[in-house]
């Protein structure tokens, strides 16, 4: 869809669009089970005295009034600011929402801080009106303390665009604002502020009638995009950079004069695996397995880290308790590298600066100039390794979700990487130690299991080197590296 609109533009909406997205959800094969929750709320509030005939009729009804006297849009969508965008395929995250229903923003997300100062996120999958595709422009901007409303650091500016048959987008659907608080999380909503998204509707669609179809049905298409932002910052959530086929490229290059887009798809496998281990998903289907493993965030701090050791925000999926059937809970796990083998291809990191210029939450590599930093020594590291003779490995989702890691004839090797500042060196290091140790002892092997902990900078304690090496763990920053690995 991306290169679609690059090459051929975004049409503005039209009354005519709105209309058939409100026959498209009376034709949605989910129609039924939509229209008896809505005829149970319209008849309990006398709006309708017979159920699903009846609330089709009021969906369309309210959909045509709900048009205002504009045929076509004012607004046009800005594709030119999609030139400056990060592209993010999110069609796992949006199959996901689809099977779960109504959902709650706020409990549905964790942090959305913007990771790129733009970002295009677009979907594909089984939605509310039977749309092809639909895409998500989404702009971080960094507010000053003395402009902020609620408290917010930043602000995401979301453009929604749909794409109802291929080779057709037109928007903006949809324009939200959504003020993002200085740990990353949403705005909470009170009884003053509506709620954590400010949203509106295409001018195409009047103010003067609220209709359910727009309020309730068109947000769900943002939440995918800001629940794949979410799964960016999961430190147990792959993100995998996708080239499209070159014969494909070539083809796009030599008839819009630009090749196809390289894009980034999430990998969400082991939220996947747990839905297939302890829901049945293979058995009782997907809706059923989520409605026993609802997934949620947690975000474990140096004051309380998982399992003593970890920190950092993670995806949890819960599976059903008490049941024999499922069997005693395992609450640890290791990874024999001799029988399944250890990581995969060494993933360069993303060196750009993103847009948080510090923290994010208590991890001051999440963002900003630490995340920076943390990439910058992680590929340094990689590039030592490969002129050691070494290969360099990141990690499979089922793997300690280590930095970096790799083997010699003689020892496996797990790092950690931390950028480091004199004000955070203390939660770093403790943070570091802890997860190396763990690391270590999740992965089984007849060789000797090594740790390694890479700063970007020689720590300002000397006492450090000497702790780290009384728990068997090495540590060295960029200068170090070279005589490191030959030792």
């Amino acid at each position: 869809m991306y290169d679609r609109i690059l090459a051929t533009g975004c049409r503005r909406a039209t009354t005519a669009d709105f209309h058939d997205l409100a026959d498209r959800v009376i034709r949605n094969p989910d129609w039924d089970e939509f229209a008896r929750n809505i005829s149970e709320t319209l008849i309990e509030q006398g709006v309708i005295t017979q159920p699903i005939d009846a609330a089709r009729a009021k969906v369309l009804h309210d959909a045509q009034r709900a048009t205002s006297r504009y045929k076509q849009s004012r607004e046009e969508f800005p594709a030119d600011d999609l030139q400056r965008c990060v592209v993010i395929a999110g069609d796992d995250v949006a199959a996901y929402i689809h099977s779960l229903g109504a959902i709650d923003l706020a409990d549905a997300c964790s942090i959305v801080a913007p990771p790129f100062e733009w970002c295009w996120i677009e979907c594909r999958s089984p939605n509310r009106f039977a749309v092809h595709s639909w895409g998500v422009l989404i702009e971080g901007v960094e507010v000053s303390s003395g402009d902020a409303q609620y408290g917010e650091r930043w602000v995401l500016k979301a453009t929604l665009v749909f794409e109802t048959v291929k080779g057709d987008p037109w928007g903006p659907v949809a324009d939200y604002v959504i003020p993002v608080l200085p740990d990353g999380h949403l705005l909470p909503s009170d009884d003053e502020v509506r709620g954590t998204v400010f949203g509106r509707a295409s001018p195409c669609v009047g103010e003067e009638v609220e209709s359910t179809t727009w309020t309730d049905e068109l947000p769900g298409y943002l939440f995918s995009a800001l629940l794949s932002i979410s799964f960016m910052h999961c430190k147990n959530v792959d993100i995998v950079d996708n080239d499209p086929p070159p014969k494909l490229s070539r083809r796009h290059l030599r008839k819009h004069g630009r090749p196809l887009t390289t894009f980034k798809t999430l990998n969400i496998d082991p939220m996947r695996q747990v839905l297939d281990r302890d829901g049945r998903a293979r058995e009782t289907g997907l809706r059923s397995a989520v409605h026993i493993c609802r997934g949620h965030f947690k975000t474990f701090s140096p004051d309380a880290p998982l399992f003593g050791k970890l920190t950092g925000t993670y995806w949890w999926a819960d599976h059903v308790r008490g049941d024999a059937a499922v069997g005693a809970v395992e609450k640890d796990y290791r990874i024999n590298v001799t029988s399944v083998g250890l990581g995969r291809t060494y993933v360069e990191a993303d060196e750009s600066l993103p847009m948080a210029p510090e923290q994010v939450g208590s991890n001051p590599d999440l963002s900003g100039r630490g995340r920076e930093a943390h990439a910058r020594t992680q590929n340094l590291l990689a590039a030592a390794l490969e002129a050691a003779g070494l290969t360099p490995l990141s990690p499979r989702p089922e793997d300690p979700q280590f930095d970096i890691a790799w083997i010699t004839d003689n020892e496996v090797w797990a790092c950690e990487v931390k950028s480091l500042r004199p004000q955070n060196e203390l939660s770093q290091m403790h943070s570091a130690i802890g997860q190396v140790i763990d690391y270590a002892h999740r992965l089984d092997d007849q060789r000797p299991i090594r740790k390694m902990i890479a700063v970007e900078q020689q720590p300002t304690s000397d006492h450090w080197v000497a702790e780290c090496a009384a728990q068997g763990i090495v540590l060295v920053w960029p200068d170090g590296f070279a005589a490191a690995l030959s030792a």
